[in-house]
């Protein structure tokens, strides 16, 4: 039971509730025809407009008709409204980042969409966003509605922007106030956590194209980082996600068969001949996916383990290539006589130099090596699998993979052995 306020109050309660929610009384009134599916003219809402005056100025009462609309608006109860905001009772129509969340109406998505207070746009009152909610829902239908629709994407396309994420943003219009409805366009451009968090929920719903489009094997930091001219290399440990390598473990093999394919990246740096360069890895979390499978005796193990022997086998072919190029480059561009000094120190010392820009790092196996003169090189991951299996096969391929890790690892002490000899 509550107290029915008079009028005026009503009227002085609806205008500054109208005045939170909508920048202009004019802009309630569309959104009330809109509401009642009436057709948006001057004349209709005119009419509306000096109606909504009159209540306001307390020289009428609201009537029943509008207070269902009047509610869903202003996202207040029929009591509030009554009581000029002095008596609340719970609604269970409110909607809130975590209501729809949860929600699988898509008519209420587009309705929080299009709200003129944005609260989609802003974290609520435990700091979580619709995103945050929508994950720990596994609403799979919202995200995916999302993304398909263009109001949120995890890839902007343009890999001069990658840097913290994939240039993830949204379309959804803000207000035009600063600093105000920056909370989800701030959380989906610095934080990759979100993207490999729904990549498990499209692993789990068995979504290829959606994997596809948020570069799921891929990481940021290979775009930025990943290029054999500056010496520097990714980061791949920090980006670990244990529920997405799990959901991939529990897969079924289509979705398998894509976390254990190569990939190419194209890197930010602009060679000599004006090109960029093409760099091919494997997902970065490859080992511990094959681990699981063997632990957990996958009938896909067998051919996942052969695709790592083929890109082990391709990097060690290639690093030979590579150095014994570069080697061959130096030693011709100062036309050394071919004397036995040249063959006991000039071209030991060679070797020594070009050996020097072999790199490996133990933070996600990464191996590069970068021929200056040929403008050549690679950078890539390489794999080695720590889990042992009961069937004879699966041990033998483990072992390939393991042999050519180890070569790759240890590439120099081939060529100094060479010339020791």
């Amino acid at each position: 039971m509550f107290e029915l306020a008079d009028n005026e109050k009503i009227g002085i309660y609806l205008k500054e509730k109208i005045g939170e929610k909508f920048k202009k009384q004019r802009h309630f009134c569309k959104r009330y025809l809109e509401c009642k599916g009436k057709v948006l003219n001057d004349d209709e809402i005119r009419k509306v407009q000096n109606r909504l005056i009159q209540i306001i100025k307390g020289n009428k009462s609201i009537q029943i008709y509008d207070l269902p609309i009047f509610c869903e608006l202003l996202d207040v109860t029929c009591e509030e409204i009554l009581s000029a905001g002095e008596n609340f009772a719970e609604s269970s129509k409110r909607m809130t980042n975590y209501s729809i969340a949860f929600s699988n109406d898509e008519n209420e998505w587009l309705k929080y969409i299009n709200r003129e207070d944005k609260l989609i746009l802003n974290s609520d009152e435990y700091g979580n966003t619709v995103i945050d909610y929508a994950i720990r829902f596994k609403n799979y239908k919202f995200l995916k509605f999302l993304i398909e629709k263009g109001f949120i994407w995890f890839d902007c396309g343009d890999c001069n922007k990658y840097a913290l994420t994939f240039g993830a943003g949204t379309s959804i219009k803000k207000r035009k106030f600063a600093g105000i409805d920056d909370v989800l366009q701030y959380d989906l451009a610095t934080e990759d956590e979100l993207r490999k968090e729904i990549i498990a929920l499209a692993v789990q719903n068995k979504d290829i194209d959606i994997l596809d489009k948020m570069r799921a094997r891929e990481l940021p930091t290979l775009y930025v980082e990943a290029h054999y001219l500056s010496g520097s290399h990714p980061n791949i440990k920090k980006y670990y996600n244990k529920n997405l390598v799990n959901s991939i473990i529990e897969a079924d093999y289509e979705i398998i068969d894509y976390f254990t394919d190569e990939f190419e990246i194209i890197d930010h740096v602009k060679y000599k001949d004006k090109s960029k360069r093409c760099h091919t890895f494997m997902f970065p979390f490859i080992s511990d996916v094959v681990n699981g499978l063997i632990n957990n005796n996958n009938g896909f193990t067998e051919i996942a383990l052969k695709k790592i022997i083929s890109h082990n086998q391709k990097t060690y072919d290639l690093l030979i290539t590579l150095i014994d190029n570069c080697i061959t480059t130096n030693l011709d561009r100062y036309n050394f006589e071919h004397t036995e000094y040249y063959e006991k120190v000039i071209k030991s010392q060679m070797v020594e130099s070009v050996l020097k820009r072999f790199e490996y790092y133990d933070d996600g196996n990464i191996v590069s090596f970068s021929d200056t003169l040929n403008t050549e090189g690679i950078i890539t991951n390489i794999v080695y699998v720590d889990a042992e299996s009961s069937n004879p096969l699966i041990n033998h391929l483990i072992g390939e993979i393991n042999n050519l890790f180890d070569m790759i690892v240890n590439i120099k002490n081939k060529y100094i052995a060479n010339e020791e000899n």
